[in-house]
């Protein structure tokens, strides 16, 4: 260690010291009479080393001393010789070979045994790759995998260990492989065969019959185009990417929990009730139908005709009678009951009185000279009051006055026929009554009812009021003929989430920007203004 920086180093101290021993201290003899030579110093004295090395040692040199030293600001550049323990090397400088047994060990390395520019090795995969950062150690950010090149090209005659024949394997839906020919056609299953280039193919003996279709319909299979633009509840037909027809319907899977079965409500049910007395279970047939076996008996329920002498059987409904009251058994033939009625004497009415009400009966002879008399309801025949009446008047009621004839003429009041005056009116303006005009009628019917619609296109305006239910986004716009200062007022709700469109171009003005973006069953409203003659302003608010 003799090229340490420093003032002195052990052996400089040495020749020092064996030095000093040579001195003839009597040619530096001081007046203070000190001893020429002495086996120690009088005064103890520090030797302190700085540099590299650092350390000190206080001493009168009686004996020997050992300095104990403290290495700071090494340059290793020094070194030229000797080896140094890799343990006291820095990791950082090395390159090492890791090995872990999967990728999850490998993502559970911390700095403290991997650093960038190390290499790890995953057993189970067999993969190595290099630490391009080690402050990503748990993910592949941290890693850089190596790759083996391959060779431009390698001739046959340099390939070692080659067969001179290969067997593939047999191919199948999932391998690659051969197969034989020499298969035996069975109906619509033909031979592959190879021509004399030994290329495979198939003869099918198919006739090619007219391939041509015409777009199907209702009773005939066809072509069909995709494209459709949904309409409401009408969705359009699309292709995956194998080609194959679907329908995305955007509907909403409502609640299909049930309750258990009430008299008052539809519900579920169990089977596996044990019968008891009367009461029997319900059970499920082969196709999970219900039924109930009740285990009854059939007993004879074929009756003859009822007979005489109070024997049971049919009857057949030949009377009209509801009520026994008043009448007696009758007889019954063929099933038919017989009844005689032998009363043929029967009373005059009973006359009403002021709090009693009459009889039916026979009606009351009318005596000699009563031929103009009518029968009243005292049973009397009386003739009436007088019947003769005179002409209507202001004070009393009469009869009508003679017609005169005339189809223009109406009664008056006064009791005469006249003609009535001017009955045809203008059209009402704001300072004159008069006829609603047909402009009018239409305004007014517009403002009352409301018309429902399941798209934004082509919106009616036959109605000021509109409720818009709405599955999918459409074009937005209006019938013609809306006039200047009309409004539209639509209320939208929704099935699902999609962004509508919002005209802002040509005829039509956004005061809400170019579209909204709808929530399922979130209602908003839509208000279209008529400002000029086919131009219109929209605004769009969805509910807080």
């Amino acid at each position: 260690m003799e090229d340490f920086q420093g003032k002195y180093n052990g052996k400089e101290i040495d020749r020092l010291l064996d030095k000093a021993n040579d001195i003839d201290l009597s040619e530096y003899a001081l007046k203070t009479d000190n001893a020429p030579t002495a086996t120690k110093l009088q005064a103890a004295r520090t030797i302190a080393l700085s540099g590299a090395v650092t350390g000190s040692v206080s001493s009168d040199f009686g004996s020997n001393v050992t300095i104990t030293t403290t290495l700071a600001g090494f340059d290793a550049s020094k070194l030229t010789s000797g080896t140094i323990n890799i343990d006291r090397l820095p990791k950082a400088a090395l390159e090492r070979l890791i090995m872990v047994t999967d990728d999850t060990a490998r993502f559970a390395l911390t700095t403290a045994t991997a650093q960038s520019g190390d290499t790890v090795k995953v057993t189970s995969t067999g993969k190595m790759y290099l630490i391009k950062d080690e402050s990503k150690l748990s993910s592949e950010n941290g890693y850089e995998p190596y790759t083996a090149s391959s060779a431009s090209s390698v001739p046959w005659s340099g390939v070692t260990g080659k067969p001179s024949t290969f067997t593939p394997p047999m191919s199948s839906t999932t391998v690659l492989g051969g197969i034989k020919v020499g298969y035996t056609t069975s109906g619509k299953n033909y031979k592959v065969q190879l021509d004399s280039s030994g290329n495979a193919y198939v003869n099918v003996p198919w006739t090619d019959n007219n391939t041509t279709y015409n777009q199907a319909t209702t009773d005939t299979l066809g072509l069909v185009k995709i494209g459709y633009a949904t309409s409401g509840k009408n969705y359009a037909v699309a292709l995956d990417g194998n080609g194959k027809m679907y329908v995305n319907v955007p509907w909403t899977d409502n609640n299909t929990t049930y309750s258990q079965a009430t008299s008052d409500n539809l519900g579920l049910v169990k089977i596996g009730y044990s019968a008891n007395g009367k009461n029997y279970p319900v059970a499920l047939d082969g196709n999970g139908k219900m039924y109930v076996n009740v285990p009854w008996t059939d007993t004879n329920t074929t009756y003859g005709v009822v007979g005489a002498n109070g024997s049971t059987g049919l009857v057949k409904n030949g009377s009209t009678v509801t009520s026994a009251s008043g009448y007696t058994a009758c007889p019954i033939v063929d099933g038919i009951p017989y009844y005689k009625d032998t009363n043929t004497t029967y009373a005059n009415m009973k006359a009403a009185t002021a709090s009693a009400a009459g009889a039916a009966g026979l009606v009351p002879a009318p005596a000699a000279g009563k031929q103009a008399s009518f029968l009243r309801g005292d049973g009397t025949w009386v003739v009436p009051t007088n019947t003769t009446y005179g002409l209507a008047s202001t004070t009393a009621n009469g009869l009508l006055r003679q017609l005169n004839g005339s189809t223009s003429s109406f009664m008056r009041g006064d009791g005469t026929w006249a003609t009535p005056p001017n009955t045809t009116y203008a059209v009402a303006n704001e300072s004159t009554n008069g006829l609603m005009a047909a402009a009018d009628k239409k305004t007014m019917n517009r403002l009352i009812g409301v018309n429902t619609v399941t798209t934004l296109a082509n919106l009616p305006i036959s109605k000021r009021s509109i409720t818009a239910t709405l599955s999918a986004a459409t074009t937005l716009s209006v019938q013609s003929g809306m006039q200047v200062g009309e409004e539209l007022m639509i209320r939208c709700v929704p099935s699902a989430a999609f962004t509508q469109a919002i005209p802002n171009s040509g005829d039509y003005v956004s005061m809400s920007g170019t579209s909204i973006t709808t929530t399922a069953n979130k209602p908003f409203e839509i208000n279209i203004w008529c400002y000029a003659s086919g131009k219109y302003s929209i605004a769009v608010k969805e509910q807080d």
